[in-house]
């Protein structure tokens, strides 16, 4: 076991000291059965998710959400025909248990680089929704501060003034470093994971 004053300190996920700081991370589980999340020690039960994907309400919103921006798309006009039967279609396969997603659309897009890109049925995007609606309230508050990715508010542009800050911080804006004698400057190299 990695004590504190270990030599294996250097392996700490967040490059610091203090081993124990990432003690939450290691800790956390999810029993699925259960709806349990344990997290850092203290546990929290979500009771009847399944019964909150599962509602019409949560469908007719996720149906809101994926044909937001896609009104001209002919497979989203083909379920807007008949939006009440087929989410209500939807919705008994979901409490059946007998939803399978359908096959990925994949196409090859150029620009500028080569791309295959893969795109669910509208159907399974409303699925993706429901899910988000019930998942991101429960996890929205477990994310760290600097985790950009697939959140509101956030995202790419975010990450990267975040980034710019976290450099000039370190570099002090481009200032030089050390006594005023010798005027050294500190040498920065950036490594994009």
């Amino acid at each position: 076991m990695l004590g504190r004053n270990n030599d294996n300190n250097r392996f700490n996920i967040n490059c610091n000291d203090n081993i124990d700081n990432n003690r939450p991370a290691r800790e956390w589980s999810f029993e699925k059965r259960r709806g349990l999340i344990l997290i850092g020690g203290w546990m929290k039960t979500y009771k009847n998710l399944w019964l909150r994907l599962c509602s019409f309400e949560n469908l007719f919103d996720a149906y809101v959400k994926a044909k937001r921006g896609k009104s001209g798309n002919p497979k989203v006009q083909e379920f807007e025909k008949q939006w009440r039967l087929n989410l209500c279609l939807l919705l008994k396969e979901l409490r059946d248990r007998t939803y399978r997603p359908l096959p990925l659309r994949k196409f090859v897009l150029r620009d500028p680089k080569t791309r295959t890109i893969c795109v669910s049925d509208f159907r399974d995007r409303i699925v993706h929704h429901a899910l988000i609606n019930v998942l991101q309230p429960i996890f929205e508050l477990r994310f760290i501060h600097d985790s950009y990715a697939s959140r509101k508010g956030k995202g790419t542009l975010a990450a990267l003034e975040r980034f710019d800050k976290f450099k000039r911080q370190v570099s002090r804006n481009g200032s030089l470093f050390g006594g005023g004698e010798n005027h050294q400057t500190r040498t920065m190299f950036l490594v994009f994971v």
